[in-house]
């Protein structure tokens, strides 16, 4: 049995099991992923726990800033103590840096895409 459900994440049902599904996107070299809301429930990381880091309210953190250069995309599963599953994909964009001469001067402008 397999059936899909579109929300903030996406619900899918195998078998009689729950696997909410989440996407984030964030740029290049920050930490900061973002927050799964389950009110009354506190987080663990089931898969992945060697690059993310959650803290018992749900805010999912990049261990080490990602590289976008080296992968653009991570996939890691959460246990709420409620039981609920979710598997959570981070997306990295590139951040592309431009570096200006100004009077002998190297200034670095960086713009996200």
């Amino acid at each position: 049995m397999l059936s899909l459900r579109n929300s903030l994440g996406i619900s899918n049902r195998i078998q009689g099991a729950r696997l909410n599904l989440l996407l984030f996107t964030i740029p290049e070299n920050q930490t900061g992923v973002g927050t799964i809301n389950e009110v009354g429930s506190t987080f663990t990381i089931t898969s992945g726990a060697s690059i993310f880091d959650i803290s018992v309210l749900g805010a999912i953190t990049f261990k080490v800033a990602p590289d976008y250069e080296v992968q653009s995309f991570y996939i890691l599963t959460v246990t709420s103590s409620k039981g609920k599953r979710y598997k959570v994909t981070v997306n990295v964009t590139d951040v592309v840096s431009a570096f200006i001469l100004n009077n002998s001067t190297i200034l670095n402008a960086s713009t996200a895409f």
